[in-house]
Order: C-alpha cells, then structure tokens, then sequence
C-alpha cells in the first residue's frame, strides 16, 4: 500500500471534519430585527434631531442637482442626553441612490418643549460618501410630537461624490418613541 492509500485508510476510521459556517448577517438581522429596534433608541426631543443629507450626480457632471430625500432615523441616545447619535436610511430619487446614515448632535434646551440641534453626519453609498453639518429648532407638541426644521450644509463627499458641495432645507417629525422622519430638498453641486 502507498503513502496516499494508507493516509485515505487513516482518514476513513477518523470522524469526518465538519466545516463550521460563520452566520450571515443579513438572516441574523431579520432573526433579531425586534432586539435590534429595541436598541435604536430613547424617546425625548433628541428623536428629530437627527439630520442626514444624501447624493447628487457623480463627480465630475459640473452640474447642480436639485432632489428630495425621505430620511428615516433611529435614535441610540439616552432620553435626557444633550448629546446623541442616530443611525439609519436614506432614499433619494433612483439617479441618487439608497444608503445609510450616522449623525452626532448636541441638543441645546431653550425651554421645556423648544431648543436648537446642532450636529454633523456622514451618508455611505454604495458609490461613496457625503459628509457635512446641520443647524435645527426643535418644537414638542403638546401631544409629544417632536417637530424640527432647518439648515443643513454639504462639506464634501468621496468617491463618486467627491467635490459635493451643497445646501438642505429639513423638516422632520417624529414618528415613534425612538424614530423620526425627515424630509429634505437638497441642492448639491458637483465640480
């Protein structure tokens, strides 16, 4: 019997290996989706403070894009911090591309239901980045609803975004206890 013959006869009375798979993520998420909400956040007014601002035409067009994305946050902030932080999507026309987002903010209190937002984000595509700062009001309902609107400005981007230089007008609203909406017309020029 040859070297290869005796190894294969070795083997055969040895259990075989089993290959240990890692797990997907994506079937992990949806398995886990309800825990994962429930770690997105805390109430308070910080739930609109949130703002992100997207895309425009790639890098190089020389143009100025006009478009309205819809941004949906979920707050992971303390209910009372001054401070927070917020992830979540956002969709803009099919030129401009889906993607996620992350922001930073400071919540500044002026009285017990108005204050300022003031904070900055970054956006991922799948193309590249946008990144800037936003200046908001915030004003809570009588009922709870956490309305904000403001400013936001585009600094740059990566990419297919490289260059982007850009204005936002935000409206947000509050759509849940950890979750708000935004509705952003955006103006982004591209050199």
């Amino acid at each position: 019997m040859d070297t290869a013959e005796q190894h294969r006869g070795e083997d055969a009375t040895r259990e075989p290996r089993r290959r240990r798979l890692l797990p997907n993520p994506v079937r992990a998420y949806k398995r886990n989706r309800d825990a994962y909400k429930r770690l997105m956040g805390v109430a308070g007014a910080a739930l609109v403070a949130g703002l992100v601002v997207a895309t425009a035409a790639p890098a190089g067009a020389d143009s100025v894009k006009t478009v309205t994305c819809k941004v949906e946050l979920h707050n992971v902030a303390a209910a009372d911090a001054p401070v927070g932080e917020e992830f979540g999507t956002v969709r803009c026309p099919t030129v401009f591309g889906d993607g996620v987002v992350h922001d930073f903010f400071t919540i500044k209190p002026t009285s017990k239901t108005t204050g300022t937002v003031n904070g900055r984000f970054k956006e991922f595509f799948d193309t590249g980045t946008i990144n800037g700062t936003f200046k908001l009001t915030f004003n809570v309902s009588s009922t709870g609803v956490v309305t904000s609107t403001g400013t936001a400005k585009i600094a740059g981007g990566t990419g297919a975004f490289k260059g982007a230089d850009g204005s936002v007008k935000v409206a947000c609203k509050s759509t849940g206890e950890t979750q708000s909406t935004c509705i952003e017309k955006r103006t982004v020029k591209f050199d």
